[in-house]
């Protein structure tokens, strides 16, 4: 078994590589997990930014015209600090409270055992086995980053590229996603 240099940053690989099949031991980190889900947390942060900035708009401007009728100058001031500050305050809470959740999930998560093979795909965890067969994937995702298998239900199976040892490896796994999905199904980002 070898270990990755990275082992203190949370990951742990072997890697068995024979001509049929790859053998990954994985444990996810929180930057793992934000990869995955962050287009929709980007979305999420940038929506909750322009709501809080016409909600505190249209309040500042119900205050000021029927509440207030002439407010001084150093509420104008606060006011428009309130409307800048308040939504980036906000998205910036949202995205801390994100990456927060993203890493205690990593955390716990248990390290999983996967075997990729032309037959299909073993994974363990937990000293529960299963095996999945390339059929049940409907397509496969290749990152900078990682390798992502998208089910026909839209649950995933992450392999960061960092628990691959070489670049010799990543293609040999690249070769085998494509061999057993076809090139159809394989998607660059």
């Amino acid at each position: 078994m070898k270990l990755c240099a990275g082992l203190a940053q949370g990951f742990l690989f072997s890697m068995e590589n024979s001509k049929d099949e790859i053998r990954l031991e994985i444990e996810l980190t929180g930057q793992d997990v934000r990869r995955t889900t962050m287009r929709n947390i980007r979305r999420v942060v940038l929506l909750a930014g322009v709501l809080a900035f016409v909600l505190i708009f249209v309040f500042f401007v119900v205050t000021s015209r029927f509440i207030i009728d002439n407010p001084p100058t150093y509420l104008r001031y606060v006011a428009l600090a309130t409307l800048i500050f308040g939504p980036l305050s906000l998205m910036l809470w949202i995205r801390y409270l994100f990456v927060r959740v993203s890493d205690k999930a990593a955390k716990r998560r248990l390290p999983e055992t996967y075997l990729f093979r032309a037959e299909g795909i073993n994974s363990e965890r937990e000293g529960k086995s299963e095996k999945t067969a390339w059929s049940f994937y409907s397509k496969a995702v290749e990152s900078r980053h990682e390798f992502r298998l998208v089910a026909r239900d839209g649950s995933t199976v992450q392999i960061p590229k960092r628990c691959l040892a070489s670049g010799e490896q990543i293609d040999e796994l690249r070769r085998l996603i494509i061999q057993q999905m076809g090139q159809d199904a394989v998607v660059n980002e």
